[in-house]
Formats: C-alpha cells, sequence, structure tokens
C-alpha cells in the first residue's frame, strides 16, 4: 500500500478524514465501563446522501483500499450517523 491509510481516505473520499484511536493506558476511572482492546476510527462529513454515495463507490474501487481490506485481520465496520436536532437530545 502507498501512504498512510488516513492519506488515502482523504485523498479519495475528497474530504478531511479525522482519526481516533483508544487509549492503551489502563482505566483509573472504574465507575466508567471501558472495553479493552485497540480501536480505529476514522471520521468525515459529507453534505448529502449523493455526495457519500460517490466517495463510497470511489473508495470501494480504489486497489489501496482493497489491498488494506484484503490484509486487515480486525472488524472493520462502516457507520453512517446522523445529528441530532436539540429536540431530541436527550438531558
Amino acid at each position: 500500500m502507498t501512504g498512510k491509510l488516513p492519506d488515502i481516505l482523504e485523498a479519495v473520499l475528497q474530504v478531511p478524514v479525522s482519526t481516533w484511536r483508544t487509549e492503551p493506558a489502563a482505566n483509573t476511572f472504574p465507575r466508567l465501563p471501558v472495553r479493552p482492546g485497540l480501536a480505529f476510527v476514522w471520521t468525515a462529513d459529507f453534505s448529502d446522501p449523493a455526495e457519500l454515495a460517490a466517495a463510497l463507490n470511489r473508495l470501494r474501487a480504489h486497489p489501496d483500499w482493497r489491498r488494506w481490506g484484503d490484509g486487515h485481520t480486525g472488524d472493520v465496520e462502516l457507520m453512517r450517523l446522523r445529528g441530532v436536532t436539540t429536540g431530541q437530545a436527550r438531558p
């Protein structure tokens, strides 16, 4: 694979991509349940469903993404998050 995955994602999706990862330190606040293990999350924001669909088509067709998926051993999950209006938020 050429380049780092976040760079590939930004180039193919054509939007900024944020990278998040779990903190590997021990949980020092036991009342907060924390799952063990490592996770990496990449987020991107699209203006509408058509832009998202076009970006996902480009991603699925990109050879570096396909090589990464073929060589990846963990779970890969794609989620679509939608904003919550003030009236739907819980206190």
